[in-house]
Order: C-alpha cells, then sequence, then structure tokens
C-alpha cells in the first residue's frame, strides 16, 4: 500500500504545531510512503536496519503532500505507478483535495483505500451519527445526550435533563466534529457550570451535544471496509489525559487490561450495522469506534466514530511487521514530550541508548522531526511480550528523555 498520510487538507488551520510533519507517521508502516523532504536519512536507515517500515520513501517539497502531487503532473504520474505496483493508495482522510488526487492518479477501481468525502464527513460527525443511530433504530447505544443550539437557553433545560432522569456523575458537552478531546468540557455538579458553559460557548457557532458522562476505561475498535467486506482488525484500550485528551493506544496478541473477550465482541457487535451501512453506501478504507466502558455497572456505550486513518492504525501496523517473528506482543503507543535538548533523532536515540527497539522488543520512535519543534516531541510504540513490560518500558522512556 502507498501511504499519503496529509493532514494538512483537512486540518491544516487546526493551531497544531508540527500538523505538516504527520505524514511522517506512515513512514512505521510498511510499503510506500509519501513525506515532506527535510532530514531525515539516519531515522530511515535505522527504521532499515530494525526491520520497520516502507521499501520506497518519495518526498515532496510541500508540507501537503497531496498539494505536491496535485501541482507536479510528472510527479503524479509517478506517485500514480508506484500506487498501481503497491496495490493502491491510502490517505489519512478524504476531503475534496484527496478526491482530485484520486481523479489526477486515475487508478483501477478498489484501488483506492479511502471513503466518499460527504460520507466520512457524516460518519465523523459525532451528532450525524447519533441521527444515523436513531433512523437505525440504536439510539441506545450511546450515553443519554441532546442535540442543541449553542446558547445557555437551551443547553441549561438539556443539562437539568440529563441529571434529573439518568443521574450520570457529571455532563460532557462536545462539539460535533472536534477530535482527540478538542471541543469538549466536563461540567460537575457545582454552582460554577453556567460560567463555564459560556466560556465554551464563546469558542463555538453550531449546534452541541449535551450528554451524560461516567468515569470510565477508555477503549475501542478499528475496522477495515473493503471489496470483500468489513473486517475488525484490532481493538485497544485507549490512554487518555486530562479527562479527554488521546494520547495513546494499548493492543496486544493477548489479553489487554480492560478490553476482555465479551467486550470486543460486544463493540463489534454494536458497530457492525453501522460499519455496514457506510459499505453499502461505497465507504472503504479504515473506520473506528471509541467506546467508554463504565466502571460503575461496565456499561459498554459508543462515543464516536473516526472515519479516517486512527492512531491505532500505526500501532496496529508494527505489530504487522513483527508478527511473524514475536508471535506474542504487546505494543504501548504514546505520545513522548522530551527536554529541549533532544532536538532530533539521534539524540534521542543517545538517550534512550538500550531501551531503542531491536527488532523484537524496545523502544520504536516516530514522527521523529517534531522533536525540531518548540516544544519537542515524538511519538513511541514500547514493544514487548507483554503489557506490562511494555508499559514499563514507556515510564523508562519518560524518565530517560524528561527536561533536564
Amino acid at each position: 500500500m502507498l501511504r499519503i498520510h496529509d493532514i494538512v487538507t483537512g486540518w491544516g488551520d487546526l493551531c497544531l504545531p508540527g500538523v505538516e510533519l504527520y505524514a511522517d507517521r506512515a513512514l512505521v508502516l510498511g510499503g510506500a510512503a509519501v513525506v515532506m523532504d527535510g532530514p531525515i536519512d539516519d531515522y530511515l536507515e535505522w527504521l532499515r536496519s530494525v526491520g520497520i517500515g516502507p521499501e520506497t520513501v518519495i518526498r515532496v517539497p510541500d508540507p501537503s503532500p497531496v498539494r505536491s502531487i496535485l501541482d507536479d503532473a510528472s510527479l503524479a504520474l509517478r506517485i500514480g505507478e508506484l500506487a498501481r505496483q503497491q496495490g493502491g493508495v491510502q490517505v489519512f482522510d478524504v476531503t475534496e483535495r484527496e478526491e482530485d488526487l484520486v481523479r489526477m492518479l486515475d487508478l483501477p477501481p478498489g484501488m483506492f483505500f479511502g471513503p466518499p468525502s460527504g460520507l466520512a464527513r457524516q460518519a465523523g460527525n459525532k451528532a450525524e451519527l447519533r441521527r444515523l443511530a436513531e433512523r437505525l433504530g440504536l439510539r441506545g447505544m450511546f450515553p443519554e445526550y441532546r442535540i442543541v443550539d449553542p446558547a445557555l437557553s437551551d443547553i441549561y433545560p438539556a443539562v437539568h435533563w440529563i441529571l434529573s432522569s439518568v443521574r450520570p456523575q457529571f455532563v460532557v458537552l462536545k462539539v460535533p466534529d472536534s477530535a482527540s478531546g478538542d471541543g469538549m468540557i466536563r461540567l460537575d455538579l457545582t454552582r460554577e457550570w453556567p460560567d463555564a458553559v459560556n466560556d465554551f460557548l464563546r469558542k463555538v457557532t453550531g449546534e452541541i451535544i449535551v450528554e451524560a458522562g461516567y468515569d470510565h476505561w477508555p477503549m475501542s475498535v478499528q475496522w477495515h471496509v473493503d471489496a470483500s467486506g468489513c473486517h475488525t482488525v484490532g481493538f485497544s484500550d485507549q490512554l487518555i489525559v486530562n479527562d479527554f485528551t488521546h494520547v495513546g493506544n494499548v493492543i496486544s496478541s493477548g489479553d489487554l487490561l480492560h478490553v476482555r473477550p465479551e467486550d470486543a465482541e460486544l463493540m463489534t457487535s454494536m458497530t457492525w450495522p453501522l460499519v455496514e451501512y457506510f459499505r453499502t453506501r461505497g465507504y472503504r478504507g479504515v473506520i473506528g469506534f471509541d467506546f467508554m466502558l463504565t466502571l460503575d455497572g461496565r456499561r459498554l456505550l459508543l462515543l464516536e466514530c473516526n472515519a479516517r486513518v486512527t492512531a491505532m492504525t500505526y500501532a496496529l501496523g508494527v505489530a504487522g511487521q513483527i508478527s511473524e517473528r514475536c508471535p506474542r506482543w504487546s505494543i504501548v503507543m504514546s505520545r513522548l514530550r522530551v527536554g529541549q535538548s533532544i532536538s532530533d533523532f539521534s539524540i534521542l536515540k543517545r538517550r534512550l541508548g538500550n531501551l531503542m527497539f531491536d527488532e523484537r522488543t524496545g523502544v520504536l520512535p516516530f514522527n521523529v522531526r517534531c522533536l525540531g519543534l518548540d516544544q519537542p516531541n515524538c511519538v513511541v510504540c514500547c514493544v514487548s511480550s507483554d503489557i506490562g513490560r511494555s508499559t514499563e518500558l514507556l515510564q523508562l522512556a519518560t524518565r530517560a528523555t524528561a527536561t533536564e
């Protein structure tokens, strides 16, 4: 598969340092990848030495690989030929720009691993997903909610209804089209919540979801949809900080800490009607669903759909490359914020020392050009044969790279 994991086309207006470097994440996946040009040779050489990453890397001048290809006809011919050799092309998310790219590459049917942009927007919008579930008779999959206009006069009765009817531990306000915990606030049962809502409303314009909140374990399921049908490819415990911010995933060839076999089975059966609905309307590619498993009562409730490549895609990609040499594996993937002196991969490699991944176990860094940002960071897959050791590797890596 040729990976073009460009998020500038759809998410370029985010105030997210390093947004133009996100495509580098595809460098831990097999096949081929298109990334922005720059100093990355030593990292690619190290990846090859540990048996990870693509056979072919195409470098382009623009922070948006999609834009680079659209602006260069000769490059598009090269990319189209490579995509055919690799069995197709996968993009991170689908906007009108990605659809322009597919038309330009003129790939045969079935060689584009991505959904129509309109269908992706419907699936990824939390309010539209809930409306679809209502039409399919699936409203009960979600925590109790109300979709309202962004005004305190509409939010107040919705909050009051949820508090009085289902008595949750707290209430969550969320905008429908945010990701990774952005555009969400938690309202605890205090007198201050109207002030918090007013502050929240200054930052939003469209409708919002008012939803019951519970202390929970976060988990997810990922599907692949292709011409042959819908297939679950992985389940994960999610790593969440500050109530809502997603920072990583835990996957394993064996048991997970929170996702039991019956939870995996239930996540599959709950989401299959939605996945099948999208498949029959032309959806192809990765689609993931986030859940909560409540601590009180162990109720499994659906939260959102990610109609695109997700963070778990990269952990699963690493797992697929090591599974033959490591029949038992566990991966803890997380963002790693490091000290200011760790400004490139060579320094990070020295600091991690014998913790570095060695083809079978250790810390596998990626998105390493983000080490050059004002607040240096990268992502790591901590790999071992069991979750306990993988978690320990993340702790050791955090200490080894902490601010001096």
